[in-house]
């Protein structure tokens, strides 16, 4: 497996971890969190929330809001968290499903 520069860290990491796991038996847990992002930061960080998981739920709201349901590895929530909080400056909700 070669490192492509082009592509984010996360997208490579998910991609060496699916080519793993056909190799070796890995488990992993993932998460279901529910994002709210304001308006003036929804685009940014709905380009972050592509490359970090997967998308299984949005809705744009009336005033230019999103809210999100992304499928990640638990181990990658201070991460996103982290990002989420750096694009939206603290502004943005995420809550761990059940």
């Amino acid at each position: 497996f070669q490192l492509i520069h082009k592509k984010s860290v996360e997208e490579q990491v998910k991609d060496i971890v699916d080519k793993l796991r056909s190799i070796i038996a890995l488990k992993s847990e993932n998460l279901q969190l529910e994002i709210v992002v304001p308006a003036q930061y929804a685009s940014q960080s709905y380009a972050v929330l592509k490359s970090v998981g997967s998308l299984k739920k949005e809705e744009w709201q009336n005033n230019g809001s999103l809210k999100a349901i992304l499928e990640i590895p638990a181990a990658a929530r201070p991460n996103v968290i982290d990002r989420l909080g750096s694009i939206t400056k603290g502004s943005a909700s995420v809550e761990v499903m059940q």
